[in-house]
């Protein structure tokens, strides 16, 4: 269950088909990486704010360093390549990644409990 403190939005565009009649390979890894990102959601994250970016640290202690910025930030996980936006709106934190399309929105809001 994802913590009231996040909230993720998802826009899921399917590319070409595999020829097979279905989604290709990389459409159903990217299916695969998303559903993951919503139902994985980690019981504790430390978020921490320099000037220009925010580390994120969750309870395994892995690390992710973003800029917020707004601007798109390429980035490779274990998931594959994508792209990130990053920004706050007041105290929230909204993290956009782009799988080629397929976009989450993550809302990080440290008031809302």
């Amino acid at each position: 269950m994802t913590p009231a403190w996040i909230t993720l939005t998802i826009a899921l565009l399917l590319g070409p088909s595999s020829g097979r009649g279905g989604p290709s390979d990389k459409v159903m890894h990217t299916m695969t990486v998303v559903r993951r990102r919503l139902t994985d959601a980690p019981e504790r994250l430390v978020i921490t704010r320099s000037a220009d970016s925010v580390t994120i640290t969750d309870g395994d202690g892995r690390r992710t360093t973003l800029r917020t910025d707004g601007k798109k930030q390429d980035r490779l996980t274990g998931d594959g390549e994508f792209k990130s936006k990053t920004h706050f709106e007041g105290p929230r934190l909204i993290v956009e990644d782009d799988f080629d399309g397929t976009k989450v929105t993550r809302v990080y809001d440290s008031e809302a409990r």
